[in-house]
């Protein structure tokens, strides 16, 4: 019985104008955005090659300590190729990073330069090819297609699932003839989610196809995983916003105001919540700015120094010791307090913005694709001990340049001793890991949907 409600729901939708109107609509955004982010992937792929030779050329032209000391190393993380489907945070972890030459000084020492600190001396460059309209009208990748246009289908196709069939009289025939409520229910979910779903898929695999002929485009077996999770995932998602419009349509008689009611639901699981949560989470967790706790530690260097000028010249030495120690203990302490409440009003609004499926949603498929709010903290990580690994090996592949007279201010650059930049990526089990709970999300949202609807149809009135 249930099959069979389904399948008629399929045929009825196969046929409406909406089903006509859908299946245009997402061949033209899924097919248009993969073309257009893979398009921006391979301009991305020419930035890092080009960025790299001009980066490396520009550190072995240097022949001067106040050159390095000013410019230092300048590295490229490499784009990742998912972000053709989830940009995520892949804008910024792609952009070039500047690590000055200062920062590579030993820590603690009162030196002519300032210590190494987590927070100074590492600068993200914009794209040197970008054009600033993209910038102010920003491409949609996949998941923005399916997260505010295919939720927004889901519930135009399930706003009248129920309260449209009672206008029609049809409903109340269906249940004259002794079929159970829940065998009508679960038929309708089922025929209007394949609806949708054959579409979204057919939409996904011609995209798909249209963009692996590309040369550039090269998807390993784990990729292909990861696709595949995301395909699902997205499905998953489709679901909670079609049972959203049947829960919508059973607190409803008239399909006119099941529409509103669902156009006001959409703009509040889809736009309101995932925008207000980080507004909400900083006025929680307020925070200074990196560049305040940076002139902070200035200033603390500063106070230093100025108490160094009192010390007798035979006790400077201990002194300057002692007193490098503390600078490093502070500045450290700063920053550490800094990072734990950054990370506590991250944390804040990523809970706070999880109310809504639309939030659990965007997590998952960032996670899956390694473009997400992990992965950006990896690289952060692996930056910052990439700094420290300059500063290790700074007497390695920064020599004195002895063909000159003062071979102090004058260098050679040893690029092979170089320490090499290896970028994080999570591998699959870490990012299906760390997307277990977005999931475990969409579930729940999915079963207190069904839930809520089921009730409410077991009593709702046909007549």
């Amino acid at each position: 019985m249930i099959l069979r409600i389904a399948r008629k729901e399929i045929q009825l939708n196969l046929l409406s104008f909406r089903f006509q109107v859908c299946i245009v609509l997402l061949f033209i955004l899924i097919v248009g955005s993969m073309q257009i982010m893979a398009t921006n992937y391979g301009r991305r792929l020419e930035d890092y090659s080009t960025g790299a030779e001009i980066h490396r050329d520009d550190l072995l032209k240097m022949n001067s300590r106040l050159e390095f000391e000013a410019f230092g190393v300048t590295q490229d993380p490499k784009p990742s190729i998912l972000g053709v489907f989830a940009m995520g945070l892949e804008r910024e972890m792609s952009r070039s990073f500047m690590i000055p030459g200062f920062a590579t000084e030993e820590r603690g020492q009162m030196s002519s330069t300032a210590p190494a600190s987590k927070l100074q001396g590492m600068q993200l460059e914009a794209s040197k090819y970008s054009n600033p309209v993209f910038t102010l009208f920003q491409p949609p990748d996949f998941v923005y297609v399916i997260n505010i246009v295919l939720s927004l289908l889901a519930m135009l196709f399930a706003f009248d699932a129920v309260s449209g069939e009672k206008e029609n009289q049809t409903l109340k025939l269906m249940l004259t003839n002794s079929v159970p409520r829940d065998a009508v229910l679960i038929g309708k979910w089922l025929g209007g989610s394949v609806s949708i779903i054959i579409p979204f898929f057919v939409a996904f695999i011609a995209g798909l196809l249209s963009i692996v002929i590309r040369p550039y485009v090269s998807f390993s077996g784990e990729d292909w995983i990861r696709i595949t999770l995301l395909l699902a995932v997205s499905s998953l998602y489709v679901c909670v916003f079609f049972l959203l419009g049947m829960v919508l349509s059973t607190l409803t008689q008239r399909s006119a105001t099941s529409l509103i009611l669902s156009l006001f639901a959409w703009i509040f699981f889809v736009l309101v919540v995932p925008n207000v949560s980080p507004v909400i989470a900083r006025q929680m967790v307020p925070l200074k700015t990196a560049d305040q706790i940076v002139r902070e530690e200035e200033r603390i260097e500063r106070d230093m120094r100025d108490e160094l000028q009192n010390v007798p010249e035979e006790e400077r030495a201990e002194k300057m010791k002692s007193l490098g120690e503390e600078i490093e203990a502070r500045t450290s302490a700063l920053e550490d307090a800094y990072l734990r409440r950054l990370a506590r009003q991250v944390n804040a609004s990523v809970n706070l913005s999880r109310l809504s499926p639309s939030s659990s949603f965007t997590y998952a498929a960032v996670n899956l694709a390694g473009t997400g709010v992990t992965d950006y903290n990896k690289l952060k990580e692996r930056i910052i001990r990439y700094k420290y690994e300059l500063r290790d090996s700074r007497n390695k592949f920064l020599l004195d340049d002895r063909s000159k007279n003062i071979p102090m201010l004058y260098i050679v650059i040893d690029y092979e001793k170089l320490p090499v930049f290896h970028q994080p990526r999570s591998d699959l089990a870490s990012s299906i890991s760390n997307s277990l709970l977005d999931l475990a999300l969409l579930f729940v949202f999915a079963v207190a949907f069904f839930m809520v609807s089921f009730i409410r149809f077991l009593r709702y009135d046909v007549k």
